[in-house]
């Protein structure tokens, strides 16, 4: 065997849950479809416009910026679980030192590698002005980049997201003590916090972009957790009523939400289905034995553990490696076939990279304590 596939699953100082990593998959390939599929349809050329499959494919896939909020969910399940497991079955209690260290060092490193390669070649095939982008590069540095300059980053323009994450990361902890009330008390105060945290930012709305008004996705995974840690199992016969329900409303939305945007009320309908479809699809992976078993599959596990790598680089790899591609376009200018290649292309380059950048950097800051050995020397 030339390479061990194996060897990419990831390490974890906690609970292991492949099915998380499952949940994973589904997010980051959302996402990473949404922009291939979202610079085609700015780049290609303009002889496939008023192509009906064009159209309707760009359409389903503008869906895949959800997977970002599906993210949340999991960040709110992961970082909720050890609190949960110390309040619910009195087991041990965080070390809030030992938290903090390990959310730096498992996230940090790979974050600003992958900051200063992308701001190194931006400064070479500079586009904008050079003190911006030094100036972006130290906002991002920091995760504050959304609310000095009020735009995602010019280094790399999904971290506005990671941004959301950093400030949920400090909140965690808190947010976690609803553990110590009682079942159905807490459960009912989740629930409508999840509700009042999807209004009031569209009745009172921010400038900024921040966990204020991304603030439910996370508290759906702690929903999630305490189901879980409470041995809920799904019938799947009866939970299909829910979810295609749940589904069948967010579409319902999703269709017209471009003409009541401005409207809070609607919009606030919106993200309300979207919750419960997250909270449905998520309940459908973890509670459901079948369901676990597929998601839980090495090919899924091991694509969703290096979620973190492939939403790093996606974004500028497409940029990047867009430009030489756009050059042979169009191949057949039948839609369907060159839009396929395209895609093609560019699953093929953010797996290479991904995949070199996740073995070399992310993977070995997945051990817990990795960083001591260097401290020691």
């Amino acid at each position: 065997m030339i390479f061990d596939f194996s060897s990419l699953k990831r390490h974890t100082s906690g609970k292991f849950f492949p099915e998380i990593d499952g949940i994973r998959f589904i997010a980051v390939s959302m996402v990473v479809l949404h922009h291939i599929i979202g610079y085609t349809a700015v780049k290609l050329p303009n002889i496939y416009n008023g192509n009906i499959i064009k159209q309707k494919l760009e359409s389903f896939f503008a869906i895949g910026y959800t997977g970002v909020e599906l993210f949340f969910a999991v960040s709110g399940f992961i970082l909720a679980y050890p609190f949960a497991l110390h309040y619910i079955n009195s087991e041990k209690k965080p070390d809030l030192k030992a938290y903090f260290i390990r959310r730096l060092t498992r996230l940090e490193p790979p974050y600003i590698i992958a900051l200063v390669l992308f701001l190194t070649i931006k400064l070479i095939h500079a586009k904008v002005d050079s003190l911006y982008l030094i100036k972006s590069f130290f906002a991002s540095l920091f995760y504050v980049h959304e609310f000095v300059f009020n735009s995602p980053s010019e280094i790399n323009g999904v971290l506005w997201s990671l941004e959301i994450e950093v400030q949920f990361y400090l909140l965690a902890p808190f947010l976690a003590s609803i553990f110590m009330l009682r079942k159905g008390i807490r459960r009912i105060i989740l629930i409508f916090v999840i509700i009042i945290a999807v209004f009031i930012p569209n009745f009172l709305p921010s400038n900024h972009v921040s966990i204020y008004g991304n603030l439910q996705y996370f508290l759906i995974g702690f929903l999630l957790c305490d189901f879980k840690i409470n041995g809920l199992k799904l019938d799947l016969n009866k939970y299909l009523v829910l979810g295609i329900t749940s589904l069948l409303i967010y579409l319902l939305f999703k269709h017209n939400i471009r003409f009541y945007y401005d409207q809070p009320l609607i919009k606030s309908m919106y993200q309300l289905s979207l919750c419960f479809v997250i909270f449905s699809l998520c309940s459908l992976i973890l509670f459901n034995e079948s369901v676990k078993k597929v998601f839980s599959l090495n090919f899924l596990t091991i694509i969703g553990g290096m979620c973190y790598t492939i939403y790093l680089l996606h974004f500028n790899l497409i940029s990047l490696f867009g430009y030489f591609a756009l050059s042979t376009f169009p191949l057949t200018k039948i839609y369907v076939v060159d839009v396929s290649l395209f895609g093609i292309y560019f699953l093929l380059i953010i797996g290479i990279f991904s995949l070199l950048f996740f073995k070399l950097i992310e993977q070995p800051c997945m051990k817990k304590d990795w960083y001591k050995k260097y401290i020691k020397s």
